[in-house]
């Protein structure tokens, strides 16, 4: 599934929304619908991208953005791909990485019109900025070395084959782990369809009982990076070393052709760079002399070697564990059964309500879902809480109503939190657009100098819909911000605001299916 994981990053990336890999294999992996369109939505809702699910009239093809998503029908089967317009070819991708192309009448024959379609970032992150400079400066490094160090060719090659080795080598470890990624089945595949690497590397056949293929390639060619870096090359030593690692070569070909029957690509390449260093070393071989000052240099290499691949491996195991019971978690929270019941645990009294004339309402005149949301302009947790509200609003601004309820000192018109609830508040009596404004300008900006020295009148009707708004709180025992209450409900402490886009959708539905008398505070 790590192949769809990468279909939807590379489509963010092109429309220049670059998040976490990790977050954003969490966010996916615990949907209950994954993969589906559904969950791509979600996820891109719970990150805050902006993004429309449609379906569409097939001819308006070509008015729809450069990248977007969509749902084809190949071989009578239904197949999420990522699409990539061009003048004259309609260009897909699809999970398991096939590419291909269509004109634009052959793509409408097979594309029923569903897409999901993102805003593109005006103002992405520079995090291609500092993964271009992270390989600038290892080239940089790797550059100096060849220059510090007195490098022959024979050295130079064996380290360019060990680097080779180092790097397949995590490729079986992450096999080996469950770890899957492109490169690796494109790897596996070149000799079986199916890639056949994971049931080889996985399987209990080890060398002499003790060694697993991970461990000894990993150990074999950092060590053998190392000591050339550090202790240099020593032609009797390296060719002890390559000459040990026949019978593992010979065992590895045997098990493979013999006991499993199938053949590794990555354990082929592993053998193909030890041949290829056994030829390098063994046309340089020095006369007999035993540097025993090297040797030593070289073992103590080996062992620090083994233990920080042991150690590394161990620490990786627990965090992939960790990550799987995290993603079984988000899972368990996800369910809706369980956010409602937990929704309904405690109810507000229906009896103290807030002034008609002193309510602050944004959104549907016709509410299927009321939020009643509490805040404090200088309370930092209601940062996000609003954004969760503005997105809201946003997405499901025809079903949901939003009342705002100030909790700010409303006695000290000089402070910065009631000069802006108060702007908040007259704004809203001439124009709900602008009051709603000034809200996400401050809690997007929050210029604390700009307002302290800003001359803020509060007219009586202000201090009225101020004093409402606290007594209110009061009345409810809410001293705290942010709070947010649903239909009379106190919103569940287990959840962040930011989670509540997913479920948002399915409760506006189910309530209109069962006619639930809304709760209006």
């Amino acid at each position: 599934m790590h192949s769809f994981l990468n279909l939807i990053n590379d489509f963010l990336n092109k429309n220049l929304h670059f998040l976490d890999k990790e977050d954003l294999n969490l966010q996916l992996l615990s949907h209950e619908d994954y993969p589906s369109f559904r969950s791509v939505s979600d996820t891109f809702d719970y990150f805050g991208i902006e993004n429309l699910v449609a379906n569409v009239p097939v001819d308006a093809l070509e008015q729809l953005p450069k990248y977007f998503m969509a749902l084809i029908n190949v071989d009578k089967k239904d197949v999420i791909v990522s699409v990539h317009k061009t003048k004259s070819y309609i260009k897909c991708k699809s999970a398991d990485g096939k590419k291909s192309a269509y004109s634009y009448p052959d793509f409408k024959k097979i594309w029923p019109g569903t897409i999901i379609a993102v805003e593109k970032n005006e103002k992405p992150e520079s995090k291609r900025e500092t993964s271009t400079l992270l390989a600038f400066g290892c080239a940089l490094v790797l550059s100096l070395l060849l220059f510090v160090f007195p490098f022959s060719l024979p050295v130079t090659a064996l380290g360019v084959l060990s680097a080779l080795g180092i790097f397949l080598s995590v490729l079986i470890i992450k096999e080996e782990l469950g770890i899957h990624d492109n490169l690796s089945s494109r790897i596996c595949s070149s000799l079986n369809e199916k890639g056949s690497c994971s049931k080889i590397i996985t399987s209990s056949i080890q060398f002499l009982g003790v060694i697993s293929l991970s461990n000894a390639t990993a150990v074999f060619f950092i060590s053998q990076f190392l000591i050339l870096l550090f202790a240099g090359f020593d032609s009797i030593f390296f060719t002890a070393l390559l000459l040990s690692s026949i019978p593992v070569l010979l065992f590895s070909l045997y098990s493979q052709a013999f006991i499993l029957k199938q053949w590794c690509a990555l354990c082929l390449g592993i053998v193909l760079i030890l041949l290829a260093e056994i030829a390098t070393v063994f046309s340089n071989i020095a006369p007999f002399e035993i540097n025993s000052s090297y040797i030593l240099k070289a073992l103590l290499i080996i062992t620090l070697t083994y233990l920080g691949v042991f150690y590394a491996k161990a620490l990786l195991t627990k965090s992939i564990a960790l990550k799987k019971t995290k993603i079984d978690f988000l899972k368990f929270k996800r369910n809706q059964g369980l956010f409602f019941t937990l929704l309904h645990k405690k109810q507000l009294e229906k009896n103290n309500s807030i002034p008609q004339e002193y309510i602050l309402s944004f959104g549907s005149k016709n509410p299927v879902l009321t939020i009643n949301a509490v805040t404090n302009p200088l309370c930092g947790y209601c940062t996000d809480a609003f954004k969760a509200y503005y997105n809201l609003l946003e997405k499901h601004g025809n079903d949901i109503q939003i009342n705002f309820v100030l909790s700010v000192p409303f006695e000290r018109t000089d402070n910065v939190a009631t000069k802006i609830a108060a702007s908040f508040s007259e704004a809203y009596s001439g124009n709900k657009d602008t009051a709603l404004s000034i809200l996400k300008e401050w809690f997007d900006e929050k210029d604390i100098p700009q307002w302290e020295n800003r001359s803020v009148p509060v007219p009586q009707h202000t201090l009225d819909l101020l004093t409402a708004h606290r007594t209110w709180c009061d009345n409810h025992s809410i001293h705290y911000t942010p709070a947010t209450f649903i239909n009379g409900y106190h919103y569940p402490a287990e959840y962040t605001l930011q989670e509540f886009s997913l479920f948002a959708e399915q409760m506006i539905e189910q309530l209109r299916e069962d006619t639930v008398l809304v709760y209006q505070n």
